[in-house]
């Protein structure tokens, strides 16, 4: 879960505290890159999941069913936190 709430807020300090305001990489009018690079610091983990249980589905045979409750309880909690992590971005961008 640290994925879904850590990294956007590690992701927005990063971009917005250290690229832009602090040492100045990034143009502060580029919001769409600014975006960009917050959004994707909080994105789901799905595809490494899935690579997971193709891996371990060999080994054992619940991986599949264990990654598969991993990615829906990611995807429940993600309907809510992207959606204020969208809002602290554009809040930040604008």
């Amino acid at each position: 879960m640290s994925k879904v709430v850590l990294s956007p807020l590690i992701g927005i300090y990063l971009v917005q505290g250290v690229l832009v305001r602090h040492y100045g990489l990034l143009d502060k009018n580029n919001h769409m890159l600014q975006f960009t690079l917050m959004l994707m610091s909080g994105s789901l983990t799905s595809v490494i999941c899935l690579v997971l249980a193709l891996v371990w589905d060999r080994r054992t045979k619940n991986a599949g069913s264990e990654m598969a409750a991993l990615i829906a309880v990611q995807y429940a909690v993600a309907t809510v936190l992207v959606t204020v992590q969208s809002g602290f971005m554009m809040y930040f961008l604008f």
